[in-house]
């Protein structure tokens, strides 16, 4: 599909560069005619040439690496037609041929990460004295809420936050019954994703809460005001407490939001340290938004290394005013964003109740993506903006605001900094995400995945990861991290980092 795609695209821009030629130095009705008549017979001859070759090739294979034969189209791959149209016909929904998206086997890299101290170290610091140094302060602690996720991809999420900087995730679960009705079975009568975090927190680098499970989100308590409760409230008790610090980065992404940093030199401390450098108490961090890539069945790994193409950035279709208008008559058809500037606002710990807590004194929305608040001798580079709202370069914000001022934040993170936005991935998981809901009152997700967020080829989070992959120190770490997040075969992430990859 990405391949007809392309095609039609240079179709289209070659036949429209043949029809503007300069007219012939006869400048006659009959001539020009002619021009026009030669012009579009070269048009033809050409889209002949470019399809024929495409397709002649088969349809890539499913999710599950098998070869898809013309009989198994239709109930594992939808046709342009179907995607465009808005909605999906009855043979383009999950069948019983997908293997299921939380029947993926856990891998966890968890008993490489840094352990928790000994049970006698604990003790022997009990006593008056025996430990006078105090706890380390935590740089980075992410914070999210989660219902419906498969344990695998808690797992993903978990490895690939600590390996760029996380010091401390909080995971608060909101599921409701228990796993059977979830689709997903206990395990030694614990649902499956608490055995999955379970390695992370007794590694001490994850708390799991479990107290708002079945918890209803309305208008005026929605995810982050939770966040904000549960930090607060972890941060009175081991391990948080003493640890976190006004400057303390707060991550609160997603389940299918994963951080990109280009550079492997850099991890989050570095945003954390920039943000203190430049006063900040917010900053914003763009979305880069990532489609379906045509899959039916979820893809047996990680979703940073399945998925490699997205929705343009606005500075890429700025320009195309048609496009973005069809764009966002997409996105309202099934109730999204369309993904151009929006993405999430990033606090320190000092400043988190003001940018998410609803008050009398606040006039503003809580929302997740930006931060309204008066942070009195900080600065806030979090807060909202228009479309269309441009900041010039000698704004103080340009380097801190994705939205609307440099789009990777170099200010931040000198390699770059974003985040690769999941929403879709397949048909299959897209459709369990309607099913799940959502956590605040906005209209239900409908549909089917717009196309155009597939349109940009873009491999740089998979190829980041690989690169950071390879300066892990800890060789047991560094095995299992890139068995784990092994590109997808024939992509290219896999073709960039293929002397990275280990042997099979």
């Amino acid at each position: 599909q990405l391949q007809r795609r392309r095609a039609l695209s240079l179709v289209r821009r070659t036949c429209a560069a043949l029809e503007q030629r300069p007219p012939t130095k006869a400048h006659t009705r009959v001539a020009m005619k002619a021009q026009l008549i030669t012009s579009r017979l070269g048009c033809l001859a050409f889209a002949a040439l470019v399809f024929l070759p495409v397709n002649a090739l088969p349809y890539p294979a499913n999710a599950s690496s098998r070869s898809v034969t013309a009989a198994q189209t239709p109930s594992l791959w939808r046709s342009r037609e179907t995607r465009e149209s808005g909605e999906a016909p009855q043979d383009a929904r999950p069948t019983a041929e997908c293997p299921g998206e939380k029947s993926r086997p856990v891998v966890s890299c968890a008993a490489f990460w840094n352990p928790r101290p000994t049970a006698e170290a604990a003790q022997a610091c009990r006593a008056p004295g025996a430990c006078p140094s105090a706890p380390v302060a935590y740089r980075v602690v992410s914070v999210m809420n989660f219902k419906s996720t498969p344990a695998a991809a808690l797992a993903d999420w978990a490895d690939y936050h600590l390996l760029i900087g996380v010091d401390h995730m909080v995971f608060i679960d909101n599921n409701c019954g228990d796993g059977g009705r979830l689709g997903q079975a206990r395990l030694g009568g614990h649902p499956p994703w608490e055995v999955a975090l379970s390695p992370y927190v007794n590694a001490g680098v994850a708390t799991l809460v479990t107290r708002y499970r079945c918890l209803d989100f309305n208008s005026s308590f929605g995810a982050p005001a939770l966040r904000y409760r549960v930090m607060s409230e972890e941060a009175t008790a081991s391990p948080l407490r003493e640890r976190m610090r006004d400057d303390t980065l707060v991550l609160t992404i997603d389940d299918d939001e994963y951080m990109v940093m280009p550079d492997p030199r850099e991890t989050l401390a570095t945003v954390a340290q920039s943000m203190k450098l430049n006063q900040l108490c917010a900053a914003n961090v763009i979305w880069r938004n990532y489609g379906d890539a045509g899959y039916t069945c979820q893809p047996q790994m990680p979703a940073v290394a399945a998925f490699l193409g997205r929705a343009p950035l606005w500075q890429e279709a700025e320009k195309h005013r048609p496009y973005i208008k069809h764009a966002q008559e997409e996105a309202d058809a099934i109730n999204i964003h369309p993904g151009f500037r929006k993405g999430k606002a990033l606090f320190n710990w000092g400043h988190m109740r003001d940018c998410t807590v609803d008050s009398p004194k606040n006039d503003w929305t809580v929302t997740a993506h930006q931060c309204e608040a008066d942070c009195g001798a900080l600065r806030n580079c979090a807060h909202k903006t228009g479309l269309h709202q441009d900041m010039e370069t000698s704004d103080e914000c340009y380097p801190f605001h994705a939205a609307s001022g440099d789009h990777e934040v170099k200010g931040l993170a000198s390699g770059g900094l974003w985040i690769n936005h999941f929403e879709f991935q397949s048909l299959e998981h897209w459709e369990a995400k309607k099913a799940r809901g959502r956590t605040n009152d906005h209209s239900p997700r409908l549909g089917t995945p717009p196309w155009y967020f597939n349109d940009v080829e873009d491999a740089s989070g998979a190829i980041a990861i690989q690169l950071r992959i390879r300066a892990v120190q800890s060789a047991p770490l560094r095995t299992c991290l890139a068995r784990k997040f092994l590109s997808a075969p024939g992509s290219a992430a896999a073709e960039e980092t293929r002397h990275l990859q280990p042997s099979q």
